[in-house]
């Protein structure tokens, strides 16, 4: 490899992009706005690092959460880790202080996500993210704004 070809991700480097791409994504598709997305976790994990401001429902915030999971299983890169189970369990306790039934809120804001997400645009606005993130590990300002379809 020459010195300034790109490695070759690991499938979990590159589940960790899609993850932090649909996060990305649904933020601002839900009203968010954004300052950075990073692969390097130089500070604790999530969304909140990443997001200028972010969508004010319990819904939109819940669907936030559940947008990493969601991408890395359909870009088919799907490794398990720390900070999916940490976004689903905010995501429980977010549901379960909104109402009585947190499995069927989560289930519509899962499946909101999917749909969301299945939406070619959408969907390509994540691969854009991951493939960048992939490439320069961190996204910020116009670049990061112009990947994701910020206004």
């Amino acid at each position: 490899m020459g010195m300034n070809a790109t490695p070759t991700p690991t499938p979990g480097t590159e589940a960790l992009a899609y993850h932090e791409a649909g996060h990305a994504v649904i933020h601002v598709l839900l009203g968010g706005t954004l300052q950075r997305v990073s692969l390097v976790r130089d500070d604790r994990p999530g969304v909140p690092k990443e997001a200028a401001a972010g969508p004010g429902s319990v819904e939109d915030r819940i669907a936030v959460l559940l947008a990493g999971e969601v991408a890395e299983s359909l870009s088919g890169q799907h490794v398990t880790g720390v900070a999916e189970g940490t976004d689903r369990e905010r995501a429980r306790r977010l549901a379960a202080s909104a109402t009585s039934a947190p499995e069927a809120l989560l289930e519509a804001e899962r499946q909101r996500v999917v749909a969301l997400l299945r939406t070619p645009q959408h969907w390509q606005r994540v691969v854009a993210v991951a493939q960048a993130l992939l490439a320069q590990q961190r996204l910020e300002g116009a670049q990061l704004q112009a990947l994701v379809g910020a206004p």
